[in-house]
């Protein structure tokens, strides 16, 4: 999506910021970690006029190193997808 679409999609509902160039986030080191959220973070907010209070995970991956990275930028809800069935246990 360009960003005429994405502001497009935000008049519909919640866009969530998704890092910089999207990589897989359990495999990169903390400064290129922290390189994706700053500068992602950075075109997010002149593109769109504001900081999205929500964070998905790319490709929905996450460990403990990576969750408590990007907890410390203060997110209101961090997002993730998994593949599969969802049922009423499903959390």
């Amino acid at each position: 999506m360009n960003w005429d679409q994405i502001r497009e999609a935000d008049r519909y509902g919640e866009i969530a910021f998704h890092t910089y160039k999207h990589p897989h986030l359990p495999y990169v080191s903390d400064s290129a970690m922290k390189h994706e959220l700053d500068t992602g973070l950075a075109h997010f907010e002149k593109e769109m006029g504001y900081r999205s209070p929500y964070f998905a995970y790319p490709y929905g991956e996450y460990d403990d190193r990576v969750e408590g990275f990007v907890k410390s930028y203060g997110f209101q809800a961090l997002l993730r997808q998994n593949s599969g069935g969802v049922a009423d246990f499903s959390d």
